[in-house]
């Protein structure tokens, strides 16, 4: 047997000795520690569970909430918009009866509505026609050399760019004049002939 264990075996013998047997008082007062942990441990892991599911139950009425509040809004602005289909109908009306005036004018009037309806409730157009262009709110789709006054500015507007309550929506298509490529004279000396 080596050095190292017979020093093993010393430290076991040591640690058994102190380890006395624990007397019956003793005991019975840690089988009652004991069980009063684990009831503690249970009520916590009771009030674990009734707190997880009250905060499942929070989450799936907020979600409900959420979405009624989503359909009551579509119809808010279905009812807004209504005013409008009925102008429509008139409008179809007075052009099969052939009255092109009325059918401008009832047209001219859906169109009206709408714009207003949506401008209430956050919509705006994008300012085009006359503008420097911005790549951030327009779309370049054609381009036209002009003087270099209009270099960059919005000539045309062929789709109507939208921002909803400040957040762009769909740019606007436009076509922007670029500056003309200046020509440089070369320089021509007479010649002394």
């Amino acid at each position: 047997m080596g050095e190292e264990e017979k020093i093993c075996e010393e430290r076991i013998e040591d640690k058994a000795e102190k380890e006395e047997a624990v007397p019956p008082e003793d005991l019975s007062a840690l089988k009652a520690a004991l069980e009063e942990k684990e009831a503690a441990l249970a009520q916590w892991e009771d009030r674990y569970l009734r707190l997880y599911a009250d905060f499942d139950n929070y989450r799936k009425r907020l979600q409900r909430e959420m979405e009624e509040a989503k359909k009551e809004a579509k119809a808010d602005l279905i009812k807004k918009i209504l005013p409008a289909i009925d102008n429509l109908e008139r409008a179809v009306a007075a052009a099969s009866e052939g009255d092109k005036e009325t059918l401008l004018k009832g047209i001219e009037m859906v169109l009206r509505d709408l714009k207003e309806i949506l401008h209430r409730e956050g919509l705006s157009p994008v300012a085009s026609v006359g503008h420097p262009f911005d790549p951030l709110i327009h779309e370049a789709v054609d381009r036209e050399e002009v003087d270099g006054d209009k270099d960059n500015i919005i000539l045309e507007e062929y789709r109507r760019g939208y921002t909803f309550q400040g957040k762009l929506l769909r740019p606007a298509m436009v076509k922007v004049g670029v500056a003309l490529p200046r020509v440089q004279e070369p320089n021509h000396k007479p010649d002394p002939s």
